[in-house]
């Protein structure tokens, strides 16, 4: 039997006498170490047993199933085999001091319950994670901080330094070694589980995977710190689902791949909502955040500070399925020597999102993917209510004629279709250095099919630096004919006397009306019509944008429209602001907000 133990012994069940009074009382009770005059039965704090296994089989037992109440402390799990079980109708519940009764009565941050491992190769060798410096190019990880990532005296977590920020290229704990016999944390083997809840645990330095959920199951997942699990093999550190899981109010931290889902089946989804993907890398040839296949959606998130090296790596793969990125914060976070691309999207629409501060370092790279920092998108998708701000390319052209470049995002392969509806596009950069073959822009479309575009609806560009705004180009004249670009309403707006607001192919389509664009009259006889093309009524005066700060919770850039913007009166109706001002925003009277983004303030991720 799988050994749970807090002071280096373990409490089976110990007759049958206390087995039928677990099977009666709902609630297992387990402490880190036996109470005096206990009876290890687990019937009550004061007869708590020490084995979470243990409590976990017997809660499987009770009629309907049971709960299994850890008190606070440290649990060390020193077992090779398959895991903590996961068994249907059971929760286990930590964040207790030892005498509450009433599960509500639970608190995660002053009470932390660690369920965790710190040994590999059948418990031979002691792990002890730390946080590291990841070189952007070769080189080893260095050690920069020698203490461990949870503080084994107060089992509070010791986030990393805060003099590191803008410092070192990114951090994230030390990839684990590569020894056989790397245990699991929590594991459902069957599949087929129901109603199982895992909430406020802090489960700690497992190689493998923290939570393993098996096809065809269910399993709830709330307020826990998964910390430094993962990088033993190819599969997902934190959560790594077959089956349907709904994560809340979680922490990832230091992990290898944080979350990894690949669901068959349409009838369960998985949702990640008012979760924290902090300081996490990409893993044994993974990403950081791996989707292959599920419904389900990813909800008032914050994806911040994550690191991604090597070739098979991008930074998020949301592959196959029907879901949604909503009210979620990515920012900070490096692509470094990978295949190029930030979010690789195929099944996913976002929606009032901000991508801000993300950096593809891609040096001497010859893959032929694209290269993007925020988002590559792969079919017919929606991008709403979006704010790119301050993304970086960077870095050199190997092969350069198979690469295109972009610091926000990119429509590609695979009838790629993009609609960007209320986004803003601020700051973002194109450090890569320009050449004859030039495939860069702050948005990038490569249109070698029919149904390919671009599609810009109530959008703001403003002093962007990627040699060109928006590119389409193509190499097959038979289909590039049929794809479009289209901006309505919309402002490109730069103070760079070179600013080259559209490279398009020639074939290509494109219809423009109602916008402001910069070096208008300058370059509108550069802009091919194509097959049907159309412009109208074009204006390159100062479209008057104010940059402000929304006062509010930590403030939110937004871009202003004053009222004398020519804009203003040629575009589509611009809401006024309390503070005189116009914002761009969903023409939704029934939102109650001055602007779409502040969904995602009041919803405080920032």
């Amino acid at each position: 039997m799988s050994k749970m133990s807090g002071c280096g012994k373990s409490v089976a069940l110990v007759a049958c006498s206390a087995v039928c009074r677990l099977l009666s009382a709902g609630v297992i009770y387990v402490a880190p170490e036996l109470p005096e005059g206990s009876d290890g039965s687990g019937s009550s704090w004061a007869n708590a047993m020490t084995s979470v296994a243990d409590a976990l089989l017997a809660a499987s037992q009770m009629q309907g199933g049971g709960e299994v109440w850890v008190r606070k402390g440290y649990y060390l799990y020193n077992s090779t085999a398959t895991g903590l079980p996961i068994y249907s109708n059971v929760k286990v519940i930590g964040g207790f001091a030892g005498d509450e009764t009433s599960a509500d009565a639970a608190d995660t941050d002053a009470n932390p319950t660690v369920i965790g491992c710190l040994t590999h190769a059948n418990g031979v060798s002691t792990y002890t994670p730390k946080w590291q410096v990841n070189p952007i190019s070769g080189g080893t990880y260095v050690a920069k901080d020698d203490r461990e990532i949870l503080d084994r005296t107060t089992w509070q977590i010791n986030y990393p330094p805060e003099a590191w920020r803008g410092t070192y290229d990114r951090t994230a704990y030390y990839v684990a070694p590569t020894t056989a016999g790397a245990p699991y944390g929590f594991t459902d083997s069957a599949g087929n589980v129901a109603g199982a809840v895992i909430k406020g645990l802090v489960i700690y330095g497992f190689y493998t995977t923290a939570i393993s959920v098996a096809a065809g199951s269910s399993v709830e997942i709330v307020d826990c710190r998964i910390v430094a699990c993962g990088g033993y093999n190819a599969s997902a550190g934190g959560v790594a689902s077959k089956g349907g899981v709904h994560v809340r109010d979680t922490l990832f931290l230091g992990c290898a791949t944080p979350i990894g889902n690949d669901n068959s089946s349409t009838a369960l989804e998985s949702v990640y909502e008012n979760c924290r993907i902090l300081y996490c890398n990409s893993g044994k040839d993974l990403d950081v955040i791996y989707w292959m296949r599920g419904n389900g959606k990813i909800e008032n998130c914050v994806i911040r500070n994550n690191w991604v090296k090597g070739n098979s790596s991008y930074f998020a793969r949301l592959m196959n399925g029907t879901c949604e990125m909503l009210d979620t914060l990515v920012e900070d976070n490096v692509i470094a020597n990978a295949k190029g691309q930030g979010i690789y999207a195929t099944g996913w629409d976002f929606l009032r999102c901000i991508f801000r501060g993300n950096e593809l370092k891609q040096p001497d790279c010859s893959a032929t993917t694209p290269h993007v920092a925020c988002l590559s998108i792969y079919g017919k998708k929606l991008v709403r209510d979006t704010l790119f701000e301050n993304n970086k390319v960077s870095g050199s052209r190997a092969n350069e004629s198979k690469h295109y470049w972009s610091p926000t995002v990119a429509s590609c392969t695979g009838g790629g279709a993009l609609t960007c509806l209320n986004c803003t596009f601020i700051n973002n950069t194109n450090a890569v250095p320009n050449s004859a073959y030039d495939s860069s822009g702050t948005i990038v479309s490569a249109v070698n099919d029919t149904s390919y575009g671009v599609s810009m609806v109530n959008c703001v560009f403003a002093n962007n630096r990627s040699q060109v705004e928006i590119n389409a180009y193509g190499s097959d004249a038979e289909n590039d004919k049929n794809a479009t670009v289209a901006a309505l309403n919309s402002v490109f707006y730069s103070d760079d006397e070179s600013y080259v607001p559209f490279r398009l192919s020639s074939l290509v389509s494109p219809g423009l009306a109602n916008c402001c664009i910069s070096r208008w009259e300058e370059v509108k006889d550069s802009i091919p019509t194509g097959n049907n093309g159309y412009l109208y009524n074009i204006t390159d005066q100062d479209p008057k944008l104010d940059r402000s700060v929304k006062t509010g919770e930590n403030g939110v850039v937004a871009l202003g429209v004053g009222p004398e913007s020519p804009y203003r009166k040629t575009g589509r109706g611009i809401w006024k602001s309390s503070d005189n001002r116009y914002w761009f925003y969903d023409d939704n009277p029934d939102l109650g907000h001055t602007w779409r983004w502040r969904n995602v303030a009041d919803k405080r991720i920032l």
